[in-house]
């Protein structure tokens, strides 16, 4: 990889909600006013304490705004996935590295759409993706409805939802499973399991996440096979205590330190070119919502410090 000119951090303050659910016809339904926005505090918490810079590069900071796509024939919800696909788009193509802040998973289709067309449709890209949830549903696979939470992977391996992303994540060529490292995924039921299999995905359970030797193995092995990586990591991967700003408890998890060790060690391959910090700013404030920023201060200061 050529070297970065600088880091583009793109922030995103659009929450997701439970209305905002897939119907039949792959298309958003029950969003409306249910698209929630509210101030990424984060940024403005990391830029004072001079942690965009640890990397030693010029800052940038963009906002996603779905404003800038309308008239585009997307939905409220589309819309703002779409311009989270262009801003990273932008940054990548003037040879950015690029961290994202705010926002759910549901918008890491996106992310890979803008890296992808950034780089061209034959760059093969590898994911790392550290999630409680392997949110890797097919839409209509069962009768459930599905959320845009329960399908990002799924999407980005091209196993579901081709109109959502092709036209608007951008993504038009999907990653192959095998290109794809998930770390934890604990909550993972027989559907996503033969979900997970069906698309080549290696998988490193909650007991395999914790060795060290086997992340590094298969980290070397997956930018040896990509010219770039993706790092995705949402807050749920951590163990409860370390996230008491996240919306619900979810049983389980990682240590801080071992999730910045995993962090820092895909940073170190030198092929990092996005990490996405997902599900940190909920709307818990006061103390809950300091340590939670807390630890994901952490974890990106472990990513910067090592990306070469």
């Amino acid at each position: 990889m050529k070297r970065f000119g600088g880091l583009t951090i793109v922030q995103c303050g659009y929450m997701h909600t439970d209305e905002q659910t897939i119907g039949a016809d792959g298309r958003e339904q029950g969003v409306g006013e249910a698209l929630r926005y509210q101030n990424p505090q984060e940024t403005g918490l990391f830029r004072q304490r001079g942690v965009y810079e640890k990397m030693g590069l010029p800052v940038e900071i963009r906002e996603v705004d779905g404003g800038r796509c309308a008239g585009r024939g997307l939905g409220p919800y589309e819309a703002v996935t779409r311009d989270f696909s262009d801003q990273v788009f932008e940054a990548a193509a003037r040879g950015q590295a690029v961290v994202t802040t705010g926002g759910f998973c549901n918008y890491a289709p996106a992310v890979a759409g803008g890296l992808r067309r950034a780089l061209g449709e034959d760059q093969r890209i590898g994911l790392v993706w550290l999630d409680a949830h392997a949110d890797n549903r097919i839409l209509g696979q069962n009768d459930r409805p599905l959320r845009y939470v329960s399908i990002p992977l799924s999407t980005i391996c091209g196993q579901t939802m081709e109109r959502f992303r092709r036209e608007v994540c951008g993504l038009m060529q999907p990653l192959d499973g095998r290109d794809v490292v998930a770390g934890d995924l604990r909550m993972l039921d027989d559907i996503s399991r033969h979900n997970l299999q069906a698309a080549g995905i290696v998988h490193l359970d909650q007991t395999a996440f914790r060795d060290r030797a086997r992340w590094q193995a298969e980290l070397t092995a997956l930018a040896g096979r990509c010219g770039v990586l993706y790092l995705s990591i949402d807050a749920d991967i951590l163990q409860p205590q370390y996230i008491p700003g996240y919306i619900k408890t979810v049983p389980g998890g990682q240590t801080l330190e071992d999730v910045r060790a995993v962090a820092a060690a895909a940073a170190a391959t030198g092929k990092l070119a996005v990490c996405s910090m997902f599900c940190f700013n909920f709307d818990k404030g006061g103390d809950a919502a300091a340590q939670t920023f807390a630890c994901q201060q952490a974890i990106l200061e472990s990513v910067l410090e090592n990306w070469k």
